[in-house]
This record gives C-alpha cells, sequence and structure tokens, in this order.
C-alpha cells in the first residue's frame, strides 16, 4: 500500500520541480562554497556529454522524439531520445540535463539549454 501512495504522489510532481531543485542546489553549492571549488586554471571546467536513450514504441513517443533508421527503412525503427548532460568535471556536479528529438545536434541542445549558475564560469 505504501509503494503504491508513493507512486500516486509522485506522479503529481512537476518537471519543473527538478529544474528550480536543482538550480536552488547549485546556486547555493556556488554561492557558500566559491571560493573552496576546485578549478582549472582560475575557471570552473564544464563538460557537455551526449548520449541516445532508447524509448517505448509508442506512436505518442515516436511523434515526439523521432527515432533511428537504417539504410533499407525510411521511418524511424526505435523511438529514440538524445539526452545532453552539462557536467562540472573537477566539482563532479550534474549543471543540467536535457531530452530531445532524436535528430537535435548537441550544440543545437546545449546552445538552448538554460543553466542556472550562481558563480561565475
Amino acid at each position: 500500500m505504501y509503494e503504491q501512495a508513493f507512486s500516486r504522489q509522485r506522479s503529481k510532481l512537476k518537471p519543473d520541480f527538478f529544474h528550480s531543485c536543482n538550480c536552488v542546489l547549485l546556486s547555493g553549492f556556488y554561492r557558500h562554497y566559491g571560493g573552496y571549488t576546485k578549478r582549472w586554471k582560475g575557471n570552473l571546467l564544464w563538460a557537455v556529454e551526449d548520449s541516445t536513450l532508447p524509448l517505448p514504441q509508442t506512436e505518442a513517443l515516436r511523434q515526439v522524439f523521432g527515432g533511428a533508421t537504417n539504410q533499407s527503412v525510411s521511418e524511424p525503427v526505435s523511438v529514440t531520445a538524445r539526452v545532453c548532460v552539462f557536467y562540472d568535471v573537477l566539482n563532479r556536479l550534474v549543471i543540467k540535463q536535457r531530452l530531445s528529438g532524436f535528430l537535435v545536434a548537441v550544440f543545437v541542445g546545449a546552445k538552448g539549454c538554460k543553466i542556472c549558475h550562481a558563480g561565475k564560469a
């Protein structure tokens, strides 16, 4: 019974909650520990990792994310999303993550990704 109640309550969370919560945590970290953060030549060292994520085969997800094709089929054979993660390498923090359509290039995903950060990069 507890698991069902937990799952029901979890489904009420809005996706914006996770973005806001991460912004508060990151802002607090860089504000309070800014002088102690690890830096490379005086700068924060950030990296972007790009990967793909297979999704369940539904028409709704196919419309939103598209997918991978092969040389013999023009329609996507698998529903696939692109995952882009911004990472503070030296301080081992995830700055931001983004889920996009399969055909979105990593630099387009990075450019369109709003990053909240209170420190000086």
